[in-house]
């Protein structure tokens, strides 16, 4: 009898506080750098955009063996999308018209350029990118500086890279992929 009432003592007591996790506010969990950025004024009017995971991506996008942070965000105002880039120097880059106050960073129409799939590339998987047209690369294919953000469409990639000054595009017409 004792036996069982401490099983079902520990089976009450173990299994609460899980419960309890379900009922709060979901944290996010991210580099302590990011939340120092966030509360940067020059991006105050943007708030996260965690619809999509990951919602940031780590690399070294300028060279500089400093970890840069490029994080999806989203305009208080409209909800359109954009890219903060928090470099390892400080240093803060806004991409996307609608955040930077109509500043063209990329050739898209209202420079939708973010897809659902985006991911780090090294300046060898640049170069390789050379290789996937045959002898004539679809575009001509950037030398970053560090890293780069390639953003992956369903019929193309485009990238996003430093090129010693700033953050450019190189985007590619899929019918020539």
């Amino acid at each position: 009898m004792y036996k069982n009432i401490m099983i079902l003592f520990l089976m009450v007591f173990t299994t609460v506080p899980c419960f309890a996790v379900w009922e709060g506010e979901i944290t996010l969990i991210e580099p302590q750098y990011i939340r120092r950025c966030l509360k940067d004024p020059k991006i105050s009017n943007l708030i996260l955009d965690t619809s999509i995971k990951p919602y940031y991506l780590r690399g070294d996008f300028d060279g500089d063996n400093k970890p840069d942070y490029a994080i999806r965000m989203r305009s208080k105002v409209d909800g359109v999308a954009g890219v903060v880039i928090c470099a390892g120097n400080g240093s803060i880059h806004m991409l996307g018209s609608e955040i930077t106050g109509g500043n063209n960073f990329s050739d898209m129409s209202r420079d939708a350029f973010l897809s659902s799939n985006w991911q780090v590339y090294t300046q060898e998987e640049v170069v390789e990118l050379e290789y996937m047209g045959g002898v004539n690369a679809p575009w001509p294919v950037p030398k970053p500086v560090g890293e780069a953000i390639a953003i992956i469409y369903v019929d193309g990639i485009a990238l996003i890279y430093w090129d010693g000054k700033q953050f450019k595009w190189a985007g590619v017409d899929p019918d020539k992929m």
